[in-house]
């Protein structure tokens, strides 16, 4: 999300139950703060149609139940999910990372309108 809004002038929408994992992204955002708006709240029911990105970790049951409010996002929104698919949609990209400390992470890409599988 962080590089979204410094490459692309995006706006970001952090979402998350958690307060630490909050802090964390809120201390890495930096000086892009003010691009990226950080909620502690259920995803679930979290209005995301005003984001260019959507970054997500969460798992697929749950990605599956947000469909519908993807769905709302503007045309052309991103859709980037960390290692858990969007149940039945075809993504635009798929790649893995390798991170430094050897673990791999599948990364799928999708941009709205979405499309079925």
């Amino acid at each position: 999300m962080i590089t979204a809004v410094r490459r692309y002038g995006a706006r970001g929408l952090g979402i998350d139950v958690g307060r630490e994992r909050l802090e964390w992204a809120r201390r890495r955002a930096g000086p892009d703060l003010d691009h990226i708006v950080f909620r502690r709240q259920s995803v679930l029911r979290t209005d995301l149609r005003q984001a260019d990105v959507v970054l997500m970790y969460l798992v697929a049951r749950i990605n599956f139940k947000l469909i519908p409010r993807l769905a709302k996002l503007k045309r052309g929104a991103r859709i980037v999910s960390h290692n858990f698919e969007l149940p039945g949609m075809a993504p635009d990209k798929t790649t893995r990372l390798m991170c430094s400390d050897g673990h791999s992470h599948q990364i799928f890409v999708y941009r709205t309108p979405l499309v079925s599988v």
